[in-house]
């Protein structure tokens, strides 16, 4: 699931290597139309055309979480208050379908990281350090947060 996900390039890196299904939402309607072209000629070019793959054009707090989502990518694209908002959906979710859950942020705010600490039950897992770029700024790292059921 990637929140704020353009025209689809991780969408496209995840499933290539992985062959896992992936989730995009993008409220931008001109990007979400680039991500749907860009998935047509993905599909083309892939001998198992799976369909796998799926774009949203809609605002992140609005999407409807699925109960199979499980990993979610946010690249800090927006305010704390959205990301509440996101993160109370996906949690919503986690009640109806128990299951692991993973949040993956890249240069993840400090507001981010007190919500996810001091209001939610989710644990750090593991922080990705970024040689030659974290060492001059803090933020360019990715930060994996953990919910177990």
């Amino acid at each position: 699931m990637d929140f704020g996900c353009g025209k689809g390039r991780l969408n496209f890196l995840i499933h290539h290597l992985y062959q896992s299904s992936v989730v995009g939402v993008e409220m931008n309607e001109n990007f979400y139309k680039e991500a749907i072209e860009n998935l047509n000629g993905y599909m083309k070019k892939r001998k198992n055309n799976n369909n796998n793959i799926e774009f949203h054009c809609c605002l992140a707090e609005e999407y409807d979480i699925d109960t199979k989502d499980n990993r979610f990518y946010f690249f800090n694209p927006f305010s704390v208050q959205i990301f509440m908002k996101i993160i109370n959906n996906i949690l919503l979710s986690f009640e109806k379908e128990p299951r692991q859950i993973e949040l993956i942020l890249y240069y993840a705010s400090q507001d981010y990281i007190f919500f996810l600490e001091n209001q939610t039950a989710f644990e750090l897992k593991n922080e990705v350090m970024l040689p030659g770029l974290t060492e001059s700024n803090p933020f360019e790292k990715f930060v994996i947060y953990q919910l177990l059921n």
